[in-house]
């Protein structure tokens, strides 16, 4: 994958998965100190709503299987305000 991103979407749902890059941030120049974040993805779920007739939302979920331990987990999701326990599936 050239750009280092990946989309799955459903009816209601998209998947972002980004391939950040290895960082150097310098702590201490002179002691030659350095804090290195290692390359890892970041995926990134918007979720339009919960009800969906297809099974696009399980499709997505499974798609983050493939997540590591220094992988990142973003979730935004849409909220009309008057369901509020929707979220309680989570």
């Amino acid at each position: 994958m050239d750009s280092g991103r990946r989309e799955l979407t459903s009816e209601e749902h998209t998947l972002y998965i980004e391939l950040i890059g290895e960082k150097k941030r310098v702590i201490d120049k002179e002691k030659s100190i350095y804090e290195i974040i290692p390359k890892h993805k970041r995926y990134r779920v918007y979720i339009g709503r919960f009800f969906e007739l297809k099974r696009g939302l399980h499709k997505l979920f499974n798609g983050l299987k493939e997540a590591g331990d220094g992988d990142y987990l973003e979730l935004v999701i849409n909220s009309s305000g008057g369901l509020i326990n929707e979220g309680q599936q989570f």
